[in-house]
This record gives structure tokens, C-alpha cells and sequence, in this order.
């Protein structure tokens, strides 16, 4: 393959393509199944947990 000026200017690579989009999209995904779980609750109360106890009062 021939350098060309696009692909110096990316460092030699190849462009990505849609394979970036689809794992934006699955986080996206992801974290909205999360949110609806009602996971982001559970996660912020063992954050409290952890913290509490790493200061000596929990």
C-alpha cells in the first residue's frame, strides 16, 4: 500500500471505521440498562460503604 497524505497524517493506519460507533453505541446501551436497573443506586451506596469504612466510621 502507498502512503498517501491521509494516511501519514493518521500515523500509517487504517481508518476505523464503524467499529468505534458500535461500541459507543453498546456503552450507550449498557449503561442505559443500568440506569433502569436501578444499578446506579447499588453502586453509589457501596461507594458510600467502602469510603466510610476506609475512614474508620462505617
Amino acid at each position: 500500500m502507498k502512503p498517501t497524505a491521509e494516511n501519514q497524517a493518521a500515523g500509517g493506519r487504517k481508518p476505523a471505521g464503524y467499529f468505534p460507533y458500535l461500541l459507543l453505541l453498546l456503552a450507550a446501551a449498557l449503561l442505559a440498562a443500568g440506569v433502569i436497573l436501578g444499578e446506579n443506586a447499588q453502586v453509589q451506596r457501596n461507594a458510600h460503604y467502602l469510603c466510610f469504612e476506609c475512614i474508620g466510621i462505617g
